[in-house]
């Protein structure tokens, strides 16, 4: 009996240990989902409450609670539909930017790509129709829809 409770116990801490969200947090104009607490990677996107607009430069690191974080990515949907960002600078931190993470942007003009990025995801870009042209780095592997 002791060895069957115990074995109960194991799964419903392995279960709990699975369901757990995300850490995320909010520094300013944009929101960050944590991605590797041992190495301390962050994913960027725009805080929804303060949404940030114009000349959009996003920040290599960040620090909440004592701890410094590194931005590694640009999360799917990151900043969709901010019709209020007309540039965005990315930092040499970041290797991929997610799906949908401009997605109608319909007033950005002029993205700067670091030359670190490996990947582009499905429909980064789609419905920026004020984005005539950008530079993709030799660094991009992979490039979605």
């Amino acid at each position: 009996m002791k060895r069957l409770l115990f074995s109960f116990l194991f799964v419903l801490t392995a279960i709990a240990g699975w369901a757990q969200e995300p850490t995320t947090f909010t520094v300013g104009n944009f929101k960050y989902t944590v991605t590797d607490d041992e190495n301390h990677y962050v994913s960027v996107g725009q805080n929804s409450e303060n949404a940030p607009s114009g000349a959009v430069v996003i920040p290599s690191s960040v620090t909440y609670e004592t701890v410094t974080y590194t931005v590694t990515s640009i999360a799917d949907y990151g900043f969709y539909w901010n019709e209020d960002i007309t540039e965005v600078t990315i930092p040499n931190t970041v290797t991929s930017i997610g799906e949908n993470a401009f997605i109608s942007c319909s007033k950005l003009t002029t993205i700067t790509l670091p030359s670190t990025l490996t990947t582009i995801g499905n429909s980064a870009f789609y419905g920026c129709s004020s984005l005539t042209s950008f530079s993709v780095p030799g660094s991009v592997t992979t490039i979605g829809s």
